[in-house]
């Protein structure tokens, strides 16, 4: 089983660029370059918030994080300390991991979702400030798996196949799907199972595969089958773990194989068991 695994989207949205004064003076334009919050954050992960800019070569004043309008991070170059944190509810700073452009969040709870805003000032005597702001949903993925569980090594063509697939500690619940040979298994071989509701809260579900394993399903040059299970949790674009099974499924033609090495050594063995009582009762009479 892999780690499990997720992909990031960084949302850069539209600047507002705000002056406090009818023109700008300084050296040149302030502009905010770059703005990554991720669109879906892992309870279980930390969380980086970038936020590139270019003063245009005047001096930086502040750097300010809010989360819905509540400022939670403060980077100012001319006080000392340099850095400072605001309690905000859902909000934890890793400050030894936050700077004048990034923010480092960890750990993550439900309220840490959320629209993030970054907020950049130059100085006196105007302060322009560019201004950019981006929305994150915390999630929680599988916490191991998906886990396949109760199938075996060997199946022979008209054998009833029945396995599970669970994905646990998950948030919001997950979205479990079989596969066979890479195609989505159809519902009616599907059955399902309540979903587990735990402490945080947090779901586990499950997804029972049933099926008389059939000839058309077994790949005939290798004489096996793909079993997958993929477990994705609902409305987030992140990429689940898949967990493969590999199934050596026997064929009438393995059969008849094996039949005839079956009944090849049973006739070499009637054979010699023939041969044994000859000598056993030539040997017999000899005596008598």
């Amino acid at each position: 089983m892999t780690k499990t695994q997720v992909t990031w989207y960084a949302t850069t949205l539209s600047v507002v660029i705000i002056s406090v004064a009818a023109g700008i003076g300084g050296k040149g334009a302030l502009k905010l370059l770059k703005l990554e919050v991720p669109q879906w954050a892992d309870l279980r992960s930390s969380v980086t918030l970038n936020c590139q800019y270019d003063t245009g070569g005047d001096s930086l004043y502040s750097v300010k994080w809010y989360k819905d309008e509540h400022e939670f991070f403060r980077y100012t170059p001319g006080l000392n300390p340099k850095t400072l944190v605001f309690n905000l509810d859902g909000v934890n700073v890793d400050e030894n991991k936050s700077s004048s452009t990034v923010v480092t969040l960890f750990p993550l709870t439900r309220k840490s979702s959320g629209n993030y805003k970054c907020e950049v000032s130059t100085d006196a005597p105007n302060f322009p400030t560019v201004v950019g702001d981006a929305n994150m949903t915390v999630i929680a993925l599988p916490e191991d798996g998906p886990r396949i569980e109760g199938l075996r090594q060997w199946y022979t063509v008209g054998d009833y196949l029945e396995a599970n697939c669970t994905a646990k500690m998950t948030f919001p619940e997950a979205q479990v799907t079989w596969y066979i040979n890479n195609l989505e298994v159809d519902s009616y071989l599907l059955e399902r199972y309540a979903l587990e509701v735990s402490d945080g809260p947090f779901y586990n579900s499950t997804l029972g595969l049933r099926f008389l394993l059939k000839k058309d399903w077994v790949d005939t040059n290798k004489y096996k089958m793909d079993v997958k299970c993929a477990a994705k949790v609902s409305g987030a674009d992140a990429k689940m773990d898949e967990t493969s099974v590999r199934l050596r499924a026997v064929t009438d033609h393995t059969l008849s194989q094996e039949r005839h090495i079956y009944n090849t050594g049973a006739v070499f063995t009637n054979y010699w068991l023939v041969i044994l009582t000859i000598f056993v009762l030539h040997c017999y009479g000899t005596q008598n």
